[in-house]
């Protein structure tokens, strides 16, 4: 599919071949089997690229990029002779240029100016999605605070991932802006240099909030732990008094008069009863419960 760029428009152009020494202003789409049968003599980035560059060579530059929304998709183009040639196998590429064609109305508009909008769309909506991060955040952080944290570890590894997928994803785009504007001798990506750059800051925020609901989920941890010990603490410390007395009686002398006593066990059981709540009184008194 080839487009071209006049009169300040994205049209669709009627060529039905390449020719790059002839024509300028192209925007050309192809398949990667389209680009292979098309014997440009062009080189061209590893298979399964990871990383979102541009390279110069003799007379083009080639760049690769990694989409990074709900599903990665992976391109990469070429600047040749005022000509950009995308290599996408999907329909990303084309819908973007949909998109911008509908609001293409720019004095002087040509490629450099197009592979700006062409960037700032890739952006457009990425600010929508950190802010769905930072709310699933504050979900799992009212989660936190309640009883059940079953499975909030698991969660937050999975946000840490994903926000740090993020902030690698940014850094290689301002790389990637701050190349091509070196290259291109044009100050045009500037301003979508700023908008990644503080779309970078968004991430290391949502960085910082998943260290800070680490910290209170293990808080949280530790003060569930300490009130089962603080339990654990009162029943042992209330059944000590009554373990004494009962290892007391439990003794096998002859000569105990208690034994032979008619109320000595109804005395025995009250006596354990006077201790225990002798025991919740005090602890209420110091605030142990």
């Amino acid at each position: 599919m080839i487009y071209e760029i006049k009169d300040n428009k994205i049209l669709l152009s009627k060529l039905k071949q390449l020719n790059l020494e002839k024509y300028s202003n192209q925007l050309i789409i192809l398949t990667n089997n389209e680009f292979q049968n098309a014997h440009l003599n062009l080189e061209q980035p590893i298979n399964n690229f990871k990383y979102i560059k541009i390279d110069d060579y003799m007379n083009y530059l080639l760049g690769t990029l990694i989409i990074n929304k709900q599903k990665d998709v992976s391109l990469y183009f070429y600047i040749i002779n005022n000509n950009i040639i995308f290599v996408d196998d999907s329909t990303f590429t084309k819908d973007l240029i949909d998109e911008i064609i509908e609001k293409c109305q720019k004095q002087g508009y040509d490629i450099y100016k197009f592979l700006k909008d062409f960037l700032e769309k890739i952006i457009d909506k990425d600010l929508e999605n950190l802010e769905k991060i930072s709310s699933s955040l504050a979900l799992l952080e009212e989660t936190i605070l309640k009883s059940n944290k079953d499975g909030i570890n698991h969660r937050l590894m999975i946000k840490r991932k994903e926000i740090i997928k993020f902030y690698h994803y940014y850094s290689q785009l301002i790389d990637f802006g701050l190349t091509l504007q070196e290259k291109t001798n044009s100050t045009l990506y500037s301003v979508f240099i700023k908008r990644v750059e503080r779309l970078q800051s968004e991430t290391m925020l949502l960085r910082e909030y998943t260290h800070q609901l680490q910290e209170l989920y293990n808080s949280e941890l530790n003060n569930r732990q300490n009130d089962i010990m603080k339990v654990l603490t009162i029943v042992t410390t209330i059944f000590l008094p009554l373990t004494l007395l009962t290892s007391w009686y439990g003794m096998n002398f002859k000569y105990m008069p208690e034994i032979s006593w008619i109320l000595g066990y109804p005395l025995f059981i009250i006596l354990f009863a006077i201790t225990f709540i002798l025991c919740l009184i005090i602890f209420k008194i110091k605030k142990f419960w």
